[in-house]
């Protein structure tokens, strides 16, 4: 019996698409957590939000400030323009609260013993804003407070999907690892891998089948 193998062409289109798949998949397989300084600008939130989302972390410490002495405090001197990391850390660290921001993608999950401030993406007209993430006892929820203080429980991928990325932990004294807060996506994970192992299965084919064909 003769096996008929596809044509040069043919491979060289296979082949070009095999590698483009493979590429995606690396680029996905590889973004990881990213830390970031505690000192970086990110683009401007609303106007309030940011002094919202540290008044709602202190208060978890069981330390009360009031709202306008944080917007005060927070706010850059153009009134109009809303929060950056950079005021929101200092904050925090005035206040004897660590901080440590960190840039993370959608794939990964969020599990720390105290609160993070979440940087939302926003619409056209906005460049998002700031939530508290509280500590939740199931570990498939994020707990995220909104601007009243209520609290909205979700699965933690439509969270991470809300997500632009920019997070700031924060703890009462300095942890040894910051990165234990960011868990990888095993479901994803386990995707990536069938994706490989798909794609490595029908490269071993086409070189059957070329072997078979020269013989």
């Amino acid at each position: 019996m003769t096996f008929s193998g596809p044509s040069p062409q043919e491979k060289v289109t296979i082949a070009c698409a095999v590698c483009a798949l493979l590429f995606i998949l690396a680029t996905n397989a590889t973004a990881q957590a990213e830390e970031s300084s505690a000192k970086d600008t990110l683009p401007i939130s609303s106007v309030i939000c940011g002094p919202i989302a540290v008044r709602q972390t202190l208060m978890h410490y069981g330390i009360s400030e009031s709202l306008l002495t944080l917007f005060d405090e927070i706010r850059p001197s153009r009134s109009n323009a809303g929060s950056n990391l950079h005021s929101i850390s200092d904050s925090l660290a005035k206040r004897g609260i660590h901080a440590k921001a960190a840039h993370i993608g959608s794939e990964v999950q969020i599990d720390w013993d105290y609160p993070v401030i979440v940087h939302l993406t926003g619409d056209s007209s906005s460049s998002g804003h700031f939530v508290v993430y509280l500590p939740s006892k199931d570990k498939g929820k994020i707990c995220q407070l909104d601007g009243n203080g209520r609290e909205r429980m979700a699965d933690w991928r439509t969270a991470a999907s809300e997500r632009s990325g920019v997070v700031l932990l924060t703890a009462p004294s300095k942890p040894t690892d910051w990165n234990a807060a960011f868990k990888p996506d095993l479901q994803q994970s386990w995707i990536t891998l069938s994706l490989y192992a798909m794609a490595a299965t029908i490269l071993s084919l086409f070189g059957i089948a070329a072997f078979l064909k020269k013989g």
